[in-house]
């Protein structure tokens, strides 16, 4: 590939980042006028906004670490439009820890906390479901009390 098909490509990339950037514009200007932008401790962006809390569709469900066997578990609710997230306020929403390496321990007031910030019940219903999925996996030498 030739150095002028690579900056044409570049060019056209740049293009389709503007396109993204006006939506997310209008987007601010219209139904999330109190967006936010949300960086967290690895640099990673994402957009949030109150107005989203009570219209999320989706969920991604996440440790705050891969390596370690009590890590805090949360969750990013969000909505789709076009290729862009918008997440509701207060993101990360903590719900539990990894039990060990098998299973999940729900928080005592994970129901509270979401509800508290205004997501839909679909929401709390997906992490329900996941819970139900990754129950906490107890050894025969162990019980819930440790």
């Amino acid at each position: 590939m030739s150095t002028t098909d690579q900056l044409q490509g570049e060019i056209e990339n740049l293009k389709e980042e503007i396109v993204a950037k006006q939506l997310l514009l209008s987007l601010i200007a219209s139904d999330f006028p109190d967006l936010v932008r949300h960086v967290d401790r690895w640099g990673d962006h994402r957009y949030e906004s109150r107005h989203a809390n009570t219209v999320v569709t989706d969920v991604h469900i996440v440790h705050a670490c891969g390596c370690c066997a009590d890590a805090p578990l949360y969750i990013w609710p969000y909505l789709k439009i076009g290729d862009q997230q918008i997440y509701a306020k207060g993101i990360p929403f903590y719900i539990g820890d990894r039990y060990g390496y098998s299973g999940e321990l729900p928080a005592e007031d994970w129901k509270k906390t979401l509800k508290a910030a205004n997501l839909p019940d679909a929401i709390l219903e997906q992490v329900a479901t996941y819970f139900k999925e990754n129950p906490p996996r107890f050894s025969d030498y162990e019980d819930e009390d440790g």
